[in-house]
């Protein structure tokens, strides 16, 4: 059971899959990555990750989720004109230009993205590794500290990328 107070509001339920509680006009914009696609001669004994091309997709999955962010602004700012733009009188559109306004707003101070994964499984039996063991478990821990520590690195590198122009090496 997980509980959260914001202001005036109480949410109260179970949050199964991890993620923060939104509040109003919040949204996020995720991705996810196949692990099974990173294990070099999966089913033999040579099987590895290869978590040198696995931290460079990681890095560019959070990128790409913070440029969707930003075309998603922008089209928010076409509906926005649009609305502006439609005959109908401004008590009217009134409801529907505010609701835009506070979704662009929200969307802009937030940013919130995800990169997750799917194929978790795979990974471990292409690898040799048996689903539960400490090994497994282990080697899967090793794999999402990856995930947050290059996502992370990426989204404190956005900011530099978009003042100097550099791309992500």
């Amino acid at each position: 059971m997980y509980q959260f107070e914001h202001r005036t509001r109480r949410v109260t339920g179970h949050n199964i899959i991890g993620h923060q509680w939104f509040l109003g006009f919040e949204g996020l914009i995720s991705s996810g990555g196949d692990l099974y696609s990173y294990v070099v001669n999966p089913y033999t004994k040579e099987a590895y990750f290869d978590f040198d091309l696995f931290k460079k997709h990681v890095a560019l999955a959070q990128r790409i989720m913070d440029d969707i962010i930003d075309l998603e602004l922008e089209k928010i700012e076409k509906i926005i004109a649009k609305i502006d733009s439609d005959p109908e009188s401004e008590e009217v559109k009134e409801a529907e230009k505010h609701l835009w306004e506070k979704i662009y707003k929200k969307s802009g101070q937030g940013r919130r993205t995800g990169v997750g994964i799917t194929a978790e499984g795979d990974m471990l039996a292409a690898m040799g590794l048996r689903y539960g063991t400490e090994e497994a478990t282990e080697f899967s821990e090793q794999v999402h500290k990856t995930i947050a520590l290059e996502a992370y690195r990426s989204s404190v590198n956005i900011p530099t990328v978009f003042t100097t122009g550099a791309l992500l090496s």
